[in-house]
Parts: structure tokens; sequence; C-alpha cells
């Protein structure tokens, strides 16, 4: 029975995915909130409960197409091994100093008493369902979009038995100083280049009632630089929380900002307002002890977006929220059982459904992501699922025959593909670009990859990029495998050939073996050239390379 409702659910996944729409459904808010975020997810209160939860995140990436892992770290308590859920939807600059990767999050787990729909069942929500309308758009942004769950935004006493957070923000910190970082880092981008991170936490309870929104400071609050315009209004408006509150450092995090604001006041249901609070100072963690205002301040940088900030000044974050605790019957239900189903109504929905629309059109114009027709139309048509390749690699160690076999291929361009011989398999995930006409695949699940524990940052640095063509019947994949195989991580050349003719079963390639080289200089060409010229006035065809389909 497992084994068949685990079925029906990728089944599932991949029908919507499928589906390239332009904004959410209500009716996917409503179910991801009912079947996946409405009972208590914390370690020690139910612990199997958020394991599934977390699950379920990580199973829907990775049906999706995304590169996706688990990112473990220890906690305050030595029996729990914390772990947050990273989805990469690689772009075509993935990898590369001109990459300016931008980041969409929300936190997983709850406090011990707590359903947490509104805390953080929504942002968990839109995030899904983010990520769902993204990776559905059958065109390769420029930039590479990443999705987190965190783990462990909560935090508690030391005093209360099985602690295992002890600071706001545990997970998220963790992330952004051993993966963010060092990601960085590694692929030559600097902070400073880091496109931006939108953090959602509680982000559904919308209440027009006067008198609904609380203001912490009162006054104070609506004196303080940045604050004083949302003051204003918020109090001309007779304290209603009819709005989603933005929280930013003004100008720093203004890209984000502005797109975000661009795109929500582009849409439709003006009912739903939004107030933007500006924080003035760039480097919190050093200069914000000194400013006049800063007990106030204090009050708005309590979630995971300050982690992002304390990591390194240059990281653009912004933070959307309804203000939580600060508003309406979450005054008496923040962490606390009522946060629960009944708390979902049309009207929240809807509200949710604007905010959701509004990120992921922001995330898709600021990873510059454009409108265009399906990369499949140039696809040669026996590329399908079920196609198998095959090919010799050559290692400066030894050499291996490979097989390349497509295990599904969608009509957005994502292509989930194994990449194997007698000792080992690689499970990829890959994407045709519209651009360049390449084919790139990385490993679908980095850390499961190979055996034994590897860094993420090494797995994640495998890459399998080159081009699709059809020789008389026969295609061929040519190009380049970057990280763990070649000397230093280097690069090594590869090519597969399926059979001829129709079969693409890879049972009738010809003796001739196509040759994997530690560079991808002009001997590889010249045998790939050979190849096909051999192949051709076999046939005895006049323009061997006469039909040549890139895709």
């Amino acid at each position: 029975m497992a084994v068949v409702f685990r079925s029906a659910f990728f089944v599932l996944i991949v029908l919507m995915s499928t589906q390239v729409a332009g904004q959410s459904s209500t009716a996917n808010l409503e179910a991801l909130l009912r079947d996946h975020f409405s009972t208590n997810r914390h370690h020690v209160t139910n612990i199997l409960g958020k394991m599934a939860a977390r699950d379920f995140i990580y199973d829907t990436w990775k049906v999706y197409g995304m590169q996706v892992f688990l990112h473990y770290f220890q906690t305050a308590n030595v029996v729990y091994s914390a772990s947050n859920v990273v989805g990469l939807w690689p772009g075509r600059y993935t990898g590369t100093a001109a990459d300016r990767p931008v980041l969409l999050t929300a936190h997983y787990d709850t406090m011990r008493d707590t359903p947490g729909v509104d805390d953080n069942g929504s942002g968990l929500a839109a995030l899904m369902e983010s990520a769902r309308l993204i990776t559905s758009q059958p065109c390769l942004q420029d930039h590479t979009v990443v999705f987190t769950a965190f783990d462990l935004e909560e935090w508690e006493s030391g005093s209360a038995p099985g602690v295992a957070c002890t600071r706001l923000g545990c997970g998220s910190r963790e992330f952004v100083n051993a993966i963010l970082l060092p990601y960085l880092h590694q692929t030559g981008v600097s902070t400073a280049n880091f496109g931006g991170a939108v953090v959602m936490d509680t982000i559904m309870n919308y209440n027009n009632s006067q008198g609904a929104q609380s203001i912490p400071g009162g006054q104070v609050f609506g004196a303080t630089p940045g604050l004083t315009d949302a003051y204003a209004s918020i109090s001309g408006g007779g304290f209603r929380g009819n709005f989603l509150a933005t929280i930013s450092r003004q100008p720093y995090d203004s890209p984000v900002l502005n797109t975000f604001n661009r795109r929500w006041a582009g849409l439709s249901n003006q009912q739903y307002n939004i107030q933007s609070l500006g924080i003035p100072i760039k480097d919190l963690v050093r200069d914000l002890d000194g400013n006049p205002y800063a007990d106030v301040y204090r009050q708005l940088i309590r979630g995971d977006f300050y982690s992002f900030w304390a990591g390194d000044p240059d990281l653009r974050a912004l933070f959307l929220t309804d203000t939580g605790n600060l508003r309406g019957g979450m005054q008496s239900c923040y962490h606390q059982g009522c946060d629960d189903l009944s708390r979902v109504t049309p009207e929240r929905l809807s509200f949710l459904q604007k905010t959701t629309d509004a990120v992921t059109a922001a995330l898709w114009e600021l990873a510059n992501g454009t409108t265009c027709t399906a990369p499949t139309s140039a696809v040669p048509q026996d590329f399908k699922t079920g196609l198998r390749m095959t090919g010799n690699l050559v290692l400066p160690y030894a050499p291996n025959d490979f097989r390349f076999s497509v295990t599904s291929y969608s009509t957005t361009g994502v292509v989930m593909a194994t990449f194997s011989n007698d000792t080992l398999t690689l499970n990829l995930a890959g994407r045709f670009d519209d651009k360049t006409l390449q084919l790139t695949f990385r490993l679908s699940e980095p850390t499961n990859a190979f055996p034994g524990q590897i860094d993420p940052l090494q797995t994640m640095a495998w890459v399998m990029s080159g081009q699709v063509m059809t020789v008389k019947g026969s295609l061929f994949y040519t190009g380049e495998v970057q990280g763990l195989f070649g000397p230093q991580g280097g690069a090594v050349s590869f090519g597969f050939i399926s059979s001829t003719g129709n079969d693409t079963s890879g049972q009738g390639t010809s003796a001739l073996s196509i040759i994997f080289f530690v560079s991808s200089g002009v001997f590889f060409a010249l045998a790939i050239a050979l190849y096909a010229y051999t192949i051709c006035k076999t046939k005895r065809l006049g323009e061997p390379f006469s039909q040549e389909q890139p895709i």
C-alpha cells in the first residue's frame, strides 16, 4: 500500500509540474496547508510529523527536477540532528562568476504546542506553490533560483526538555555560514552580487477590522527613521491588519524590495495592501548598538532574514510577514494550539495567493527569466523517455564503458537521466537551454550520489554539459563533465551515441567507440567527426553532416 501511495504521489506531482501557469491556485495553497502543514512539527512533541513535512518538501522538489539535498547540522540536542532542505533550480550561469543567485525560503519547524498553520504553514505553502510555478517555466533563466526550507527557526530556553536551538534562526544561520557563503566563494560570485533572499514567515493572517493591528512601541515606532510613513498609513487607516509587511535595510536591499513592490502593485485584489518598513543601517552587527533607535529596530529583526545580514552585510534579504503575534486572533493564537485550520478563510487564502504570485514574479524577474516557447521544438524526435546511449570513458586511472539513459523527459525541457557503468550509477537532473542549445545535467541528489560522506559543495560542482545532434538516424550527445572524475576535479570530455536508425535501445552501436578524453581539445572533436563520417560513408550518404540538428 505504501508503494502504491508513493507512486500515486509522484504521478500527481508530475502532472502538476507540467502545468505552466502564471499564477498560483488558492486550491493548491489550501491543500498544502490541510494535507501537509497543519500538524505540529517539533522534534520533541511530534518528530514523525516534522519528518513527514520535511520529506514531502524534499520529494516534491526532486520530482520537479531540482538538485536537492538535506543540509544536516548539529544542535544543542545531541540526539537530534537538524536538517535544512535545499533545492537548486540551475540557470544558464549557475556555477560561474556571472551567476546572481536568488533565494526563497520559509521555516518548516513549529513550537511545541501548535499546529503552526499560519506560523509557518502559510510560508511553506507559498514556498511550495512558487517552486511549482517556477519549475514549470519552459525556458532556462539566467541565474540560479534556490529554494530552502529551514529547520529550527524557532528557539527555546536552555531549560526546556530536549531543546535543540537556544537562539533564533539556528537553521538559517548554519545554512548561510556553511553552505551559502562557501558556495558563493567557490563559484566566484561576490556577496555583493548575490541576487537576494526573500524570507516568508507567517503571511496569511489578513484582518481588516479596525484596531486589529498592534504596533510595538506606539508613537516611538512612528518617530523612528524608516518607519514613519508606514506608521502614519497604519494609524491613519484605523490600525487595520489589511497589509503585508516588508522589512529590509534601506537603501541596501532596495533591488529586491522594489522588484517585489512593483510586482505586488501589478496584481488585482487591491484591498490587500503593503507596508514597507526600512532600517537605515547596513551592518547591523557592527552599528546597531550605537543607534538611538536600536530598541525599535531590534523588534523588527526577529527572523531567518537576519542570518543573511549577519553572515555578510553585502547579502541582500527581504522579509515578508503578516506581523505574527501583533494582529487580530494571532495575538492569542501565536505559538498556541489555535493556530490551526480554523484560521483558514477564503479571504486569507486570497491574501496568501497574492503574496505567492508577487514573490514568484519577483523571483523570476531577479533571475532574469524570460517568456518563451517550449525549448523542445528543436529536440530530435528520438530523444525521449527510454532512450539509451553508450560510450567509452577513458580516465587517467581506468577505462570504463558508460551508459546514458533518459528516465523521463517533459515538454518543459526537464530531463531526468542516469549515467552508469557496472560499478556506479548517478541520477541526473537536467534541462535544455533554448539559447545556447546545450543540455546540462547535475546530480539530482548530490549528497547521495557517491558512497561515503562527501561535502555537498563538492558534489554540487559536478556538471555534465554538451549538445545533442542527429547524424542520419543516430543521436550524439557530446561535451564535458566537470568535477570529481577528472584530475583535480578538472574537465573530462564525453561522447554518447545511440544505435542507428529508429532503434534507440543502445544495442546496435558501431564497434568504433566514442572516446572520452581528459580534456576537450581537438583530438576529441576529431574523434567525434571521424565517427560520424564513418557512419555516413558506410551508408553512402553524399553530405554526412547536412542533417545535423543541434538542440
